[in-house]
Protein backbone atom coordinates (compact mmCIF):
# COMPACT_ATOMS: atom_id res chain seq x y z
CA UNK A 1 0.00 0.00 0.00
CA UNK A 2 1.33 3.43 -0.96
CA UNK A 3 2.11 5.99 1.73
CA UNK A 4 0.46 9.30 0.75
CA UNK A 5 0.74 12.72 2.38
CA UNK A 6 -1.46 15.76 1.77
CA UNK A 7 -0.31 19.29 2.59
CA UNK A 8 -3.28 21.45 3.52
CA UNK A 9 -5.70 21.89 6.42
CA UNK A 10 -9.23 20.80 7.24
CA UNK A 11 -9.88 23.42 9.89
CA UNK A 12 -12.95 24.84 8.14
CA UNK A 13 -14.86 24.57 4.88
CA UNK A 14 -13.50 26.33 1.81
CA UNK A 15 -12.75 25.75 -1.86
CA UNK A 16 -9.39 24.07 -1.29
CA UNK A 17 -10.80 22.05 1.60
CA UNK A 18 -13.49 20.74 -0.76
CA UNK A 19 -10.75 19.48 -3.10
CA UNK A 20 -8.89 17.86 -0.20
CA UNK A 21 -12.06 16.17 1.05
CA UNK A 22 -12.74 14.70 -2.40
CA UNK A 23 -9.14 13.55 -2.78
CA UNK A 24 -9.26 11.77 0.59
CA UNK A 25 -12.55 10.12 -0.40
CA UNK A 26 -10.93 8.90 -3.62
CA UNK A 27 -7.86 7.59 -1.80
CA UNK A 28 -10.04 5.84 0.80
CA UNK A 29 -11.98 4.15 -1.99
CA UNK A 30 -8.79 2.49 -3.29
CA UNK A 31 -7.72 1.45 0.20
CA UNK A 32 -5.33 4.29 1.07
CA UNK A 33 -5.54 6.20 4.35
CA UNK A 34 -3.47 9.36 3.77
CA UNK A 35 -1.67 11.57 6.24
CA UNK A 36 -2.95 15.14 6.41
CA UNK A 37 0.08 17.35 7.07
CA UNK A 38 -0.96 20.65 8.61
CA UNK A 39 0.00 23.20 11.26
CA UNK A 40 -3.65 24.12 11.73
CA UNK A 41 -6.20 22.38 13.93
CA UNK A 42 -8.29 19.55 12.50
CA UNK A 43 -12.07 20.10 12.39
CA UNK A 44 -13.48 16.73 13.40
CA UNK A 45 -16.95 17.83 12.30
CA UNK A 46 -15.74 17.85 8.69
CA UNK A 47 -14.21 14.38 9.10
CA UNK A 48 -17.41 12.87 10.48
CA UNK A 49 -19.73 14.63 8.01
CA UNK A 50 -17.88 13.06 5.07
CA UNK A 51 -16.80 9.76 6.70
CA UNK A 52 -13.12 10.41 5.96
CA UNK A 53 -10.29 8.12 7.01
CA UNK A 54 -7.00 9.95 7.54
CA UNK A 55 -4.11 10.39 9.92
CA UNK A 56 -3.64 13.93 11.13
CA UNK A 57 0.04 14.90 11.38
CA UNK A 58 0.79 18.28 12.89
CA UNK A 59 3.83 19.83 11.25
CA UNK A 60 5.66 23.08 12.01
CA UNK A 61 6.31 25.58 9.26
CA UNK A 62 9.24 28.02 9.49
CA UNK A 63 7.11 30.23 11.73
CA UNK A 64 3.98 29.29 13.64
CA UNK A 65 0.57 29.88 12.11
CA UNK A 66 -0.27 32.26 14.97
CA UNK A 67 2.80 34.36 14.20
CA UNK A 68 1.96 34.28 10.49
CA UNK A 69 -1.59 35.46 11.13
CA UNK A 70 -0.39 38.30 13.34
CA UNK A 71 2.17 39.48 10.79
CA UNK A 72 -0.26 39.10 7.88
CA UNK A 73 -2.27 42.07 9.10
CA UNK A 74 0.77 44.31 8.64
CA UNK A 75 2.54 42.70 5.66
CA UNK A 76 -0.56 42.23 3.46
CA UNK A 77 0.69 39.14 1.65
CA UNK A 78 4.41 39.97 1.65
CA UNK A 79 5.12 37.31 4.27
CA UNK A 80 4.93 34.27 1.95
CA UNK A 81 8.64 33.54 1.77
CA UNK A 82 8.92 33.57 5.58
CA UNK A 83 6.07 31.10 6.12
CA UNK A 84 7.34 28.00 4.30
CA UNK A 85 8.01 24.30 4.83
CA UNK A 86 10.86 22.06 3.61
CA UNK A 87 9.98 18.42 2.99
CA UNK A 88 13.47 16.91 2.97
CA UNK A 89 12.77 14.78 6.05
CA UNK A 90 9.69 13.25 4.37
CA UNK A 91 11.47 11.61 1.43
CA UNK A 92 11.85 8.29 3.28
CA UNK A 93 8.35 8.34 4.75
CA UNK A 94 6.13 9.00 1.71
CA UNK A 95 5.73 7.57 -1.76
CA UNK A 96 3.80 10.62 -2.92
CA UNK A 97 2.80 14.08 -1.69
CA UNK A 98 -0.22 16.10 -2.79
CA UNK A 99 0.61 19.75 -2.08
CA UNK A 100 -2.11 22.42 -2.17
CA UNK A 101 0.15 25.40 -1.39
CA UNK A 102 3.17 26.80 -3.22
CA UNK A 103 5.30 27.54 -0.13
CA UNK A 104 6.13 23.90 0.51
CA UNK A 105 9.64 23.24 -0.85
CA UNK A 106 9.62 19.63 -1.94
CA UNK A 107 12.49 17.15 -2.01
CA UNK A 108 12.67 15.81 -5.56
CA UNK A 109 13.36 12.26 -4.37
CA UNK A 110 9.73 12.04 -3.32
CA UNK A 111 6.90 11.87 -5.83
CA UNK A 112 4.65 14.92 -5.67
CA UNK A 113 1.96 17.00 -7.31
CA UNK A 114 1.30 20.68 -6.65
CA UNK A 115 -2.37 21.63 -7.03
CA UNK A 116 -2.19 25.43 -7.06
CA UNK A 117 -4.88 28.09 -6.90
CA UNK A 118 -2.71 30.70 -8.59
CA UNK A 119 0.73 31.38 -10.01
CA UNK A 120 3.05 32.05 -7.02
CA UNK A 121 4.55 35.04 -8.83
CA UNK A 122 1.26 36.72 -9.66
CA UNK A 123 1.20 40.30 -8.38
CA UNK A 124 -1.97 40.74 -6.41
CA UNK A 125 -2.17 37.12 -5.25
CA UNK A 126 -2.02 38.46 -1.70
CA UNK A 127 -3.10 41.99 -2.59
CA UNK A 128 -2.01 44.35 -5.36
CA UNK A 129 0.09 46.75 -3.35
CA UNK A 130 3.60 48.11 -3.05
CA UNK A 131 4.59 45.42 -0.53
CA UNK A 132 3.69 42.72 -3.03
CA UNK A 133 5.98 44.27 -5.64
CA UNK A 134 8.78 44.94 -3.18
CA UNK A 135 8.76 41.37 -1.89
CA UNK A 136 9.63 39.99 -5.33
CA UNK A 137 12.56 42.38 -5.65
CA UNK A 138 13.88 41.27 -2.25
CA UNK A 139 13.14 37.65 -3.08
CA UNK A 140 14.90 37.61 -6.46
CA UNK A 141 18.08 39.26 -5.18
CA UNK A 142 18.38 37.85 -1.69
CA UNK A 143 15.98 35.04 -0.81
CA UNK A 144 15.32 32.63 -3.68
CA UNK A 145 18.71 30.91 -3.50
CA UNK A 146 17.94 29.81 0.05
CA UNK A 147 14.13 29.65 0.15
CA UNK A 148 12.84 29.10 -3.40
CA UNK A 149 9.12 29.33 -2.60
CA UNK A 150 8.18 31.09 -5.87
CA UNK A 151 10.10 28.75 -8.16
CA UNK A 152 8.71 25.72 -9.96
CA UNK A 153 10.74 22.97 -8.33
CA UNK A 154 10.43 20.30 -11.02
CA UNK A 155 8.91 19.77 -14.46
CA UNK A 156 5.50 21.19 -15.32
CA UNK A 157 4.21 17.62 -15.04
CA UNK A 158 4.40 18.10 -11.27
CA UNK A 159 1.99 21.07 -11.33
CA UNK A 160 -1.67 21.60 -12.11
CA UNK A 161 -3.93 24.57 -11.58
CA UNK A 162 -7.65 25.17 -11.27
CA UNK A 163 -8.80 27.24 -14.27
CA UNK A 164 -7.91 28.80 -17.62
CA UNK A 165 -7.69 32.10 -15.79
CA UNK A 166 -4.98 30.89 -13.41
CA UNK A 167 -3.21 28.99 -16.23
CA UNK A 168 -2.85 32.29 -18.10
CA UNK A 169 -1.13 33.77 -15.05
CA UNK A 170 1.28 30.84 -14.93
CA UNK A 171 2.19 31.37 -18.59
CA UNK A 172 2.58 35.11 -18.03
CA UNK A 173 4.86 34.60 -15.00
CA UNK A 174 6.86 31.51 -16.08
CA UNK A 175 6.36 31.27 -19.87
CA UNK A 176 5.22 27.68 -19.33
CA UNK A 177 1.90 25.99 -19.95
CA UNK A 178 0.31 24.23 -17.02
CA UNK A 179 -2.36 21.53 -16.96
CA UNK A 180 -5.81 22.27 -15.58
CA UNK A 181 -7.85 20.07 -13.26
CA UNK A 182 -11.08 21.78 -12.33
CA UNK A 183 -11.76 21.74 -8.58
CA UNK A 184 -14.11 19.23 -7.07
CA UNK A 185 -17.50 19.83 -5.56
CA UNK A 186 -19.23 17.53 -3.11
CA UNK A 187 -22.62 17.34 -4.84
CA UNK A 188 -23.21 14.40 -7.22
CA UNK A 189 -23.93 15.39 -10.81
CA UNK A 190 -27.12 13.32 -10.74
CA UNK A 191 -28.31 15.68 -8.01
CA UNK A 192 -29.05 18.23 -10.75
CA UNK A 193 -32.64 18.50 -9.76
CA UNK A 194 -35.59 20.48 -10.95
CA UNK A 195 -36.53 21.52 -7.46
CA UNK A 196 -36.80 25.10 -8.67
CA UNK A 197 -39.33 24.27 -11.37
CA UNK A 198 -42.45 24.30 -9.25
CA UNK A 199 -45.27 26.68 -8.48
CA UNK A 200 -43.40 28.25 -5.59
CA UNK A 201 -40.34 29.14 -7.68
CA UNK A 202 -40.92 32.88 -7.51
CA UNK A 203 -40.95 32.73 -3.70
CA UNK A 204 -37.57 31.04 -3.40
CA UNK A 205 -34.57 32.72 -1.81
CA UNK A 206 -31.67 34.70 -3.22
CA UNK A 207 -28.55 33.26 -1.60
CA UNK A 208 -24.98 34.40 -0.99
CA UNK A 209 -22.47 31.71 0.08
CA UNK A 210 -18.86 32.54 0.84
CA UNK A 211 -16.44 33.24 3.67
CA UNK A 212 -17.47 36.52 5.25
CA UNK A 213 -14.38 38.58 4.55
CA UNK A 214 -13.64 41.82 2.64
CA UNK A 215 -12.24 40.25 -0.54
CA UNK A 216 -15.49 38.33 -1.03
CA UNK A 217 -17.33 41.69 -1.03
CA UNK A 218 -20.57 40.72 0.76
CA UNK A 219 -21.44 44.43 0.96
CA UNK A 220 -22.52 44.27 -2.71
CA UNK A 221 -24.99 41.54 -1.80
CA UNK A 222 -26.31 43.74 1.02
CA UNK A 223 -26.83 46.59 -1.46
CA UNK A 224 -28.98 44.31 -3.60
CA UNK A 225 -30.95 43.29 -0.50
CA UNK A 226 -31.74 46.94 0.20
CA UNK A 227 -32.88 47.71 -3.34
CA UNK A 228 -35.18 44.67 -3.57
CA UNK A 229 -37.01 44.64 -0.19
CA UNK A 230 -39.79 42.42 -1.50
CA UNK A 231 -37.38 39.49 -2.07
CA UNK A 232 -36.01 37.03 0.49
CA UNK A 233 -32.22 37.02 0.89
CA UNK A 234 -29.97 34.60 2.78
CA UNK A 235 -26.29 35.23 3.53
CA UNK A 236 -24.35 32.04 4.37
CA UNK A 237 -20.70 31.78 5.27
CA UNK A 238 -17.99 31.06 7.79
CA UNK A 239 -17.32 34.06 10.00
CA UNK A 240 -14.37 36.29 9.19
CA UNK A 241 -12.32 38.22 11.72
CA UNK A 242 -14.12 39.80 14.66
CA UNK A 243 -13.23 43.24 13.29
CA UNK A 244 -14.79 42.56 9.91
CA UNK A 245 -17.87 40.90 11.40
CA UNK A 246 -18.42 44.08 13.43
CA UNK A 247 -18.22 46.11 10.21
CA UNK A 248 -20.61 43.76 8.41
CA UNK A 249 -23.11 43.74 11.26
CA UNK A 250 -22.99 47.52 11.36
CA UNK A 251 -23.82 47.70 7.64
CA UNK A 252 -26.76 45.32 8.12
CA UNK A 253 -28.13 47.37 11.02
CA UNK A 254 -27.73 50.68 9.19
CA UNK A 255 -29.40 49.41 6.03
CA UNK A 256 -32.34 47.97 7.99
CA UNK A 257 -32.76 44.68 6.12
CA UNK A 258 -35.74 42.70 7.46
CA UNK A 259 -35.65 40.64 4.25
CA UNK A 260 -32.16 39.29 5.08
CA UNK A 261 -31.33 36.18 7.10
CA UNK A 262 -27.69 35.57 8.07
CA UNK A 263 -26.47 32.01 8.68
CA UNK A 264 -22.88 31.39 9.74
CA UNK A 265 -20.89 28.21 10.38
CA UNK A 266 -23.63 25.79 9.28
CA UNK A 267 -23.05 22.09 8.79
CA UNK A 268 -22.38 21.15 5.17
CA UNK A 269 -25.74 19.37 4.83
CA UNK A 270 -27.47 22.48 6.18
CA UNK A 271 -25.69 24.67 3.63
CA UNK A 272 -26.85 22.41 0.81
CA UNK A 273 -30.41 22.49 2.12
CA UNK A 274 -30.29 26.30 1.98
CA UNK A 275 -28.89 26.31 -1.57
CA UNK A 276 -31.63 23.93 -2.71
CA UNK A 277 -34.15 26.57 -1.65
CA UNK A 278 -32.46 29.20 -3.80
CA UNK A 279 -33.81 30.80 -6.92
CA UNK A 280 -30.63 32.80 -7.55
CA UNK A 281 -27.10 32.39 -6.21
CA UNK A 282 -25.03 35.60 -5.95
CA UNK A 283 -21.21 35.54 -5.97
CA UNK A 284 -19.65 38.99 -5.60
CA UNK A 285 -15.88 38.37 -5.34
CA UNK A 286 -13.73 39.95 -8.05
CA UNK A 287 -11.04 37.99 -9.94
CA UNK A 288 -11.78 34.82 -7.98
CA UNK A 289 -9.39 32.10 -9.10
CA UNK A 290 -12.28 29.66 -9.55
CA UNK A 291 -15.18 29.76 -7.05
CA UNK A 292 -16.48 26.25 -6.36
CA UNK A 293 -19.51 27.47 -4.43
CA UNK A 294 -20.96 28.75 -7.71
CA UNK A 295 -20.72 25.23 -9.12
CA UNK A 296 -22.39 23.78 -6.02
CA UNK A 297 -25.25 26.26 -6.33
CA UNK A 298 -25.68 25.41 -10.02
CA UNK A 299 -25.67 21.71 -9.14
CA UNK A 300 -28.60 22.39 -6.82
CA UNK A 301 -30.61 24.15 -9.52
CA UNK A 302 -29.93 27.81 -8.67
CA UNK A 303 -29.34 30.42 -11.36
CA UNK A 304 -25.88 32.02 -10.80
CA UNK A 305 -25.27 35.76 -10.74
CA UNK A 306 -21.52 36.37 -10.57
CA UNK A 307 -18.86 38.98 -11.13
CA UNK A 308 -17.57 39.20 -14.70
CA UNK A 309 -13.96 38.27 -13.91
CA UNK A 310 -11.53 35.47 -13.06
CA UNK A 311 -12.55 31.83 -13.11
CA UNK A 312 -16.23 32.74 -12.78
CA UNK A 313 -16.29 33.47 -16.53
CA UNK A 314 -15.48 29.79 -17.18
CA UNK A 315 -18.06 28.56 -14.70
CA UNK A 316 -20.78 30.94 -15.92
CA UNK A 317 -20.29 31.49 -19.70
CA UNK A 318 -23.56 33.44 -20.09
CA UNK A 319 -23.07 37.20 -20.25
CA UNK A 320 -26.57 37.90 -18.93
CA UNK A 321 -25.64 36.13 -15.67
CA UNK A 322 -22.45 38.13 -15.05
CA UNK A 323 -22.07 41.71 -13.82
CA UNK A 324 -19.50 44.47 -13.43
CA UNK A 325 -19.21 46.85 -10.51
CA UNK A 326 -21.00 49.62 -12.39
CA UNK A 327 -24.02 47.62 -13.59
CA UNK A 328 -24.90 44.96 -11.00
CA UNK A 329 -28.21 46.60 -10.05
CA UNK A 330 -29.25 46.87 -13.70
CA UNK A 331 -28.16 43.30 -14.45
CA UNK A 332 -29.88 41.91 -11.36
CA UNK A 333 -33.13 43.72 -12.23
CA UNK A 334 -32.97 42.19 -15.70
CA UNK A 335 -32.41 38.73 -14.21
CA UNK A 336 -35.39 39.12 -11.91
CA UNK A 337 -37.58 39.83 -14.94
CA UNK A 338 -36.86 36.49 -16.66
CA UNK A 339 -40.03 34.48 -17.25
CA UNK A 340 -40.32 30.76 -16.49
CA UNK A 341 -39.55 29.72 -20.08
CA UNK A 342 -36.29 31.67 -19.96
CA UNK A 343 -35.41 30.14 -16.57
CA UNK A 344 -36.16 26.61 -17.83
CA UNK A 345 -33.94 27.14 -20.86
CA UNK A 346 -31.07 28.43 -18.72
CA UNK A 347 -31.35 25.53 -16.30
CA UNK A 348 -31.10 22.99 -19.12
CA UNK A 349 -27.97 24.71 -20.39
CA UNK A 350 -26.52 24.82 -16.88
CA UNK A 351 -27.23 21.11 -16.25
CA UNK A 352 -25.27 20.19 -19.38
CA UNK A 353 -22.42 22.62 -18.69
CA UNK A 354 -21.62 21.66 -15.07
CA UNK A 355 -20.83 17.99 -15.82
CA UNK A 356 -17.19 19.01 -16.37
CA UNK A 357 -16.95 20.05 -12.70
CA UNK A 358 -17.94 16.70 -11.18
CA UNK A 359 -16.23 15.18 -8.16
CA UNK A 360 -15.71 11.92 -10.07
CA UNK A 361 -13.71 13.62 -12.83
CA UNK A 362 -11.59 15.49 -10.29
CA UNK A 363 -10.79 12.32 -8.30
CA UNK A 364 -9.93 10.29 -11.40
CA UNK A 365 -7.52 12.94 -12.68
CA UNK A 366 -5.84 13.41 -9.30
CA UNK A 367 -5.38 9.67 -8.70
CA UNK A 368 -3.91 9.26 -12.20
CA UNK A 369 -0.66 10.71 -10.86
CA UNK A 370 -0.24 7.75 -8.50
CA UNK A 371 0.05 5.26 -11.34
CA UNK A 372 3.62 6.28 -12.09
CA UNK A 373 4.96 5.47 -8.60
Amino acid sequence: MKKIGIFWNLSCYGGVQTCVISLIKGLNKIGIIPDLLSDDDLNNKIISEHNLELNYIRVCYSISIKTKNKLLKYTLGAIDFIYYYKTSWLKKDYDFLYIFTYNVIVDKECGYLYYLLMSPRAIGYGGNNILQKMKFIVYDYLIKYFIPVYELHGTMGNYVTISEYTAEWFYHNYNKKIKIIYPSNLIPVNNNNNNNNDNSYENKNIVFLSRLEPQKRPDIFLNICKIFPEKNFVMIGAKGTDEYMDVLNSIIVNKQLPNLRVCSDLKYCEVIDEIKKAKIYVFTAKNEHFGITTVEAMMCGAIPFVHNSGGQIEIVPWDELRFNDDNYIEKFSNLMSFDQNKIDKLQKQISSHINKFSEEQYINKMLQYLKDI
